[in-house]
């Protein structure tokens, strides 16, 4: 089949609470791209060979409703480092299926730890981590964050998010990077810079999800002014070559 060539391979690379699965919403309502979810997650204790197989069914398969004359022009989905149970042969995996790698992250570990933990808190509540649009009933009101899941957090984006910027480093891939602030801050430019790195002609379409935590996140958090004492203004930085 014509559209097995034409077919763009993408995985995005992120830690939580970066808007991946804003993304990976956006782009699966085209309706010429299919997108799946964090599925290496449910099948890490299966090990690398589950995983290997399941990945590359989905860059290869014939999706449902495919055909000559409507082809999926891109498949992908979205990982963490940290499920993906052999990051060496992830890689070259990934090469053999000539892959785009979307590098997603936050340009502040303060609020992705805030959004982490009311994340945690919309969970417990509705069983979700995201609103979607038209669901603002749903949001969860202030939270305190406990010093205890404050560090919990910071050790674990600190930790991975050097690990994701080391393994793009070496990897032999094209690959873009894109902050969570870009991605909302102009979803237009966001996604057309995302679209010609792919190969995509641009399709505007509307957010699936709403924005849960706001700007003006000292609203919606208790003890705001302890935290920001304790972080002390955290930010985080990407500094690697993009190809």
């Amino acid at each position: 089949m014509t559209d097995r060539i034409l077919r763009k391979n993408v995985v995005i690379l992120f830690e939580g609470r970066c808007g991946s699965s804003h993304l990976t919403k956006l782009f699966d309502q085209r309706g010429d791209t299919r997108f799946e979810g964090e599925y290496l997650a449910e099948i890490q204790d299966r090990g690398w060979a589950a995983q290997r197989d399941w990945s590359a069914s989905w860059f290869t398969r014939r999706f449902d409703g495919e055909s000559e004359e409507a082809p999926v022009v891109m498949s992908g989905y979205k990982t963490k480092y940290r499920s993906v149970a052999d990051i060496d042969a992830f890689g070259t995996h990934l090469a053999e299926h000539d892959v785009r790698v979307i590098r997603l992250y936050r340009e502040s570990i303060f609020r992705q730890i805030v959004s982490a933990e009311r994340a945690a808190h919309l969970n417990r509540e509705h069983g979700i981590f995201n609103i979607e649009a038209g669901g603002a009933d749903k949001a969860v009101g202030r939270i305190r964050i406990e010093e205890k899941a404050f560090r919990h957090w910071l050790h674990i984006f600190n930790e991975q998010e050097r690990r994701i910027d080391d393994f793009i480093a070496r990897l032999p891939l094209p690959k873009i990077s894109m902050s969570y602030e870009e991605l909302t801050a102009n979803k237009t430019a966001a996604l057309g810079r995302i679209c010609d790195f792919v190969g995509l002609s641009y399709q505007d379409v509307p957010d699936y999800y709403a924005k849960h935590t706001p700007d003006d996140i000292a609203s919606v958090v208790e003890n705001y002014d302890e935290l920001v004492a304790m972080a002390g203004g955290l930010r985080r930085s990407v500094a690697y070559a993009l190809s």
